[in-house]
């Protein structure tokens, strides 16, 4: 397995194909969420302010009726449902336009829309089907692992509980990391299945931990491989991250003006970044996907030649 080759060529294929591009920067937009903050300042805490508060609890709860509670949880829900089909969608169409450019040596945003669309019930099917179970099965330990531990602190027995505290600490964390890689590992070749070989959901989770445990070696360096990939690209955001947000801080009680000036580019600058980064990791994952089937295949002609 070359792995140098298909980092270098998902390099490649991520930067000429462009309208790939699209559907990276919202994927990583998608998972990147929002963020608010406020910053409390001593005066909110006055008499001024104390004193109105039963003015504004009152006015606060005429404005926020029933209906207007059911209204805004519907806003949220049909947000959060369109939030969910676009990401889906955005990886769908990544994987689709891999295929593509593998196959006729283009791709579309287009066509792109297309697959995506059309996969991403799929997809959010395998990723329900594999990760809900290990929700509750870590919800489950959590509460086994908890169990000695409160009965040692009910019976006045601290070192014990402290010694019990930090043995199921270190049991989860490791049950975690021992479960997590291969479901991760499985649920990326379950949806490489489902979108190029089109298989069904049950049968693109089975075969995607088929692939993954016969091909468990080569499997395990490319994502350790990835794994220093992605602490290199950390790494490199990071400083750049300090660097630019140096003169925010600088600023920042001074000059809001320069730091309006300053953030929105510099946001736009990482959504772009961490978009076309998704695009890459989408692709080394889907070439390698290619590669290990196209390995299955050339040894099941070479067994039915001999």
């Amino acid at each position: 397995m070359d792995y140098a080759g298909i980092l270098m060529k998902s390099a490649k294929m991520t930067w000429k194909h462009k309208s790939m591009w699209f559907f990276g920067i919202l994927l990583g937009i998608l998972n990147g969420g929002f963020n608010f903050q406020y910053v409390f300042r001593g005066e909110d805490f006055g008499y001024y302010n104390a004193g109105e508060l039963a003015q504004q609890m009152e006015s606060f709860f005429k404005f926020f009726t029933p209906q207007i509670i059911v209204m805004l949880f519907l806003v949220f829900l049909v947000f959060m449902m369109a939030s969910i089909i676009l990401q889906y969608l955005c990886r769908g169409a990544l994987i689709s336009m891999v295929d593509d450019i593998e196959n006729s040596g283009e791709t579309q945003i287009g066509r792109g829309s297309k697959h995506g669309w059309s996969n991403w019930f799929r997809l959010f099917g395998i990723s329900v089907f594999i990760w809900i179970p290990f929700t509750v099965g870590l919800l489950l330990l959590f509460g086994l692992l908890s169990l000695p531990v409160i009965l040692a602190f009910v019976k006045q027995r601290e070192v014990i509980g402290f010694v019990l505290i930090f043995l199921s600490i270190l049991v989860f964390v490791i049950l975690i990391i021992v479960v997590v890689i291969p479901l991760s590992l499985t649920h990326s070749f379950a949806e490489r299945f489902g979108v190029i070989e089109n298989k069904k959901l049950s049968e693109s989770i089975s075969e995607g931990y088929r692939l993954f445990r016969s091909n468990l070696g080569s499997t395990l360096l490319m994502w350790l491989l990835m794994v220093a990939v992605n602490m290199g690209f950390a790494m490199v955001t990071g400083i750049f991250s300090v660097i630019f947000l140096l003169p925010i801080m600088f600023s920042f009680s001074t000059n809001v003006l320069l730091i309006t000036v300053l953030l929105i580019p510099g946001v736009i600058v990482f959504v772009f970044v961490g978009g076309l980064y998704k695009t890459f990791v989408f692709t080394v994952w889907t070439l390698f996907f290619k590669e290990l089937r196209n390995k299955v295949a050339n040894s099941a002609k070479g067994f039915v030649c001999s």
